[in-house]
């Protein structure tokens, strides 16, 4: 290796370690910032907002300090308006974990509201680029100053400003865990440049010795489990996302698509007809963290928001928390976080990642023990911001929440819910309807009753033969393959029995829960909606995130019903005479971290990486994917170098009357994110198609090197063999080695 790339890593290296460092003290500070003097507050409101202006002005005069204003801005966007928010709420009986979480989650909905009212309002004044610098700066700052202002107008409460010991901030243990997220983002850059995985190996090690520790209370504290839980989260989500240059997955690139459309025109256009149009978690959100942090939006989409979807595990954290305890909410939410889907799949779908943090407040506020006035106005802050994120989400809690209204007044009596009465149903129905109606112009509903007409023609008709099904039945050949899906089941059993146990105490020994009756509510109608996809595939989502979705409610009831069972077995055996006294609580809930470790090493791909068996992991082991299957899903979700220099020169060369031919995914998805081409593409369903003259053809890098095409659908790849020998190469217009376009 050269003296120059060495040198390179190393000042890359204290970079990175440099500001996880600074963004650690800000965060640990902010955890009481709801609780600081106003004039401490304003203050540190002023010097942000002065320094963010500051930076834009030098870089007017091109001035430049890396990654300083990507940070500030960061930080003011992401928890000053929420903060803010609170004190005037005066929600002040609030753990310094939920304090940080309800202000990400104001914060949020605060910049999705100011974005759409600007952008509806500046028109009218004859501001015609609304969503641009100047206006989002002017209008987020001047709002800013006004929460100020009826803050300060309320009067001060607090006499002292909290105090944060240092020695905690640099105590061993958080140094230590701090080098879990350094490993991930130094392994990401060894595999993209140097093609090794040994840092994001050790990563992994570094998890579950960690994990172990915290569990058995050695070296972890439990002060320190929201912590760890948000660098672990992140370093999950960071061992994926920062694979390749370029967004990865299937929805993003459509997101990607609206998201571009707002910042290259300025506006938002409310009338397009397009479900991801009518989201402003992807036309309002992303636009504004690119433009205040100036990011690319491809580092908004692989950077920001997994900042922020960190978050999710520790809201389920103080969630479960408060119902069952430290130890046993720590273990639930590593086995959420080492669900696969969490931190593969859910990096593709961004609108449903601010989604899934609001759905996590509106839980965490449902059991909050605030007033219930001020729970039910905080609940519809929240269901606004989720009705203006994804839609599929929203729908399926409208539904719960219709049904858990429905259960408590006419079945389960005995359960009671303080949150979903009737008057809250319907102004949710509300939002909901007119949201759907104005806005989306009638697409999202649309949407919804196809969905719920393909119910009611499947319903019956797929009984244990939907894609549920054929995920469970599906053999493997491997040995790790075998294993992860006998744990997957085996988990899905322990929260079948953690449910019926949960509510046979509940309702048939009338015993007091620890879970809140709203809770229990919501368990029950996931289960049946886990249940339902044995009987139709048609619930608008794929498996993996209806599992995944249902793991945020469903995670506690895994440790519940793994204690039940031993239990159970104990009484047994101990009828026989059988002494069991080594099988303690401390040492059951080793043997159950023991197999939670495993479940997450087996689901990162760690292990098959070890023993050389089936490559799981694109982060790991992309290397050893040499079979055809494998390699096309690698071509529909990771974009490479090539493919991109073509989109993007044929995006600015093409003559836009004329088609362009394309396999289904670079049609699809990579002309519509880095081409801004969402029509006039057509798909090669074979090397054979009647293709007009005048039209280009366009061969990426899958087809050229590995003679792949993906069509004639998603998902399905033929071999194509030599395929540029069936073209005349004088009508090659472009070619970079790897992508060659003909017209």
């Amino acid at each position: 290796m050269s003296d120059l790339l060495l040198e390179i890593i190393y000042e890359t290296t204290i970079d990175i370690y440099t500001k996880l460092v600074g963004l650690y003290m800000m965060i640990i500070n902010l955890l009481k910032a709801t609780e600081w003097k106003f004039k401490t507050l304003f203050t540190i409101v002023l010097v942000i907002q002065i320094s963010l202006c500051g930076l834009i002005c030098l870089e007017a005069m091109n001035i430049v300090f890396p990654i300083v204003r990507q940070f500030i801005g960061f930080i003011y966007l992401t928890f000053i308006p929420g903060i803010l928010i609170i004190r005037i709420l005066k929600i002040r009986k609030l753990e310094a974990i939920d304090s940080l979480i309800y202000s990400l989650g104001f914060s949020i909905i605060f910049l999705m509201f100011t974005g759409f009212t600007i952008n509806s309002l500046c028109p009218i004044i004859g501001i015609n680029e609304p969503i641009s610098e100047k206006v989002l700066i002017l209008s987020i700052d001047i709002l800013v100053l006004l929460l100020c202002l009826i803050n300060y107008s309320q009067g001060e409460t607090i006499t002292k400003n909290p105090y944060i010991h240092l020695n905690k901030l640099f105590a061993p243990s958080t140094l230590i865990l701090l080098s879990i997220p350094f490993l991930s983002i130094v392994g990401t850059y060894f595999v993209n440049f140097q093609n090794s995985n040994y840092f994001l190996m050790i990563m992994f090690v570094f998890i579950a010795i960690l994990f172990m520790l915290a569990v058995n209370d050695k070296f972890i504290s439990k002060d320190l489990y929201g912590f760890m839980i948000y660098l672990t989260a992140i370093s999950l989500l960071f061992h994926m996302s920062l694979i390749s240059m370029y967004i990865m997955g299937v929805d993003v690139h459509i997101e990607y698509y609206y998201a571009n459309l707002v910042l290259s025109h300025k506006y938002w256009n409310p009338t397009i007809y397009e479900n991801t149009n009518s989201m402003l978690s992807i036309v309002i959100l992303l636009p504004i963290y690119s433009i205040i942090c100036k990011l690319n939006l491809t580092w908004v989409i692989k950077i920001i928001y997994p900042l922020l979807f960190s978050f999710l595990p520790i809201t389920m954290y103080s969630i479960y928390k408060k119902q069952i305890g430290e130890k046993y909410a720590f273990v639930s939410v590593f086995y959420f976080m080492a669900i696969t889907t969490f931190y593969t799949e859910m990096l593709s779908l961004t609108r449903q990642q601010i989604a899934e943090i609001l759905l996590g407040i509106i839980i965490l506020t449902t059991i909050s023990e605030e007033k219930t006035i001020k729970k039910r106005f905080m609940l519809l802050i929240f269901v606004y911001g989720l009705v203006v994120s994804h839609y599929g989400l929203t729908h399926l809690v409208l539904i719960f929440g219709t049904l858990t209204f429905l259960l408590k007044k006419y079945g389960l009596r005995s359960l009671s819910s303080e949150s979903f009465r009737l008057l809250f149903i319907l102004v949710f129905a509300v939002f909901v309807l007119s949201w759907d109606i104005y806005i989306s112009s009638g697409s999202i509903l649309a949407t919804i009753l196809s969905i719920f007409k393909w119910i009611s023609i499947t319903a019956g008709k797929e009984v244990l033969s939907t894609s549920s099904v054929n995920v469970i039945t599906k053999p493997s050949e491997y040995y790790s393959g075998m294993v992860l899906k006998k744990l997957y089941l085996i988990s899905q059993f322990f929260i079948f029995i953690g449910v019926s146990d949960v509510l046979y105490e509940k309702l048939i020994e009338k015993k007091k829960s620890n879970f809140s009756d709203d809770y229990l509510l919501f368990s029950i109608l996931f289960l049946i909606v886990l249940a339902s996809s044995l009987f139709t595939s048609s619930t608008g989502m794929n498996i993996h995130r209806l599992f995944h979705i249902s793991s945020i409610i469903l995670s506690p009831f895994v440790v519940i019903g793994y204690m039940t069972i031993v239990d159970f077995s104990k009484i047994c055996f101990e009828k026989m005479s059988t002494n069991f006294h080594f099988l303690n609580p401390k040492f059951l809930l080793n043997t159950f971290s023991l197999i939670l470790i495993l479940f997450l090493l087996l689901n990162v791909g760690f292990i098959q990486e070890l023993i050389k068996e089936e490559p799981k992991s694109y982060s790991l082991s992309q290397y050893r994917i040499h079979d055809n299957e494998r390699l096309n899903d690698i071509s529909v979700k990771f974009m490479n170098e090539f493919d991109f220099q073509s989109i993007t020169w044929l995006a600015n060369h093409r003559n836009k009357t004329l088609s362009i031919y394309a396999d289904a995914s670079t049609a699809t998805l990579d002309f519509a994110s880095y081409g801004g081409i969402i029509k006039g593409t057509n798909t090669l369903n074979s090397i054979n198609n009647i293709i007009p003259e005048n039209a280009y053809i366009y061969l990426n890098y899958m087809n050229i090197k590995y003679r792949l095409l993906n069509g004639p659908s998603m998902g399905i790849y033929m071999d194509i063999g030599n395929v540029t020998s069936l073209f005349d190469a004088k009508n090659m217009i472009y070619s970079n080695g790897n992508s060659i376009i003909y017209k």
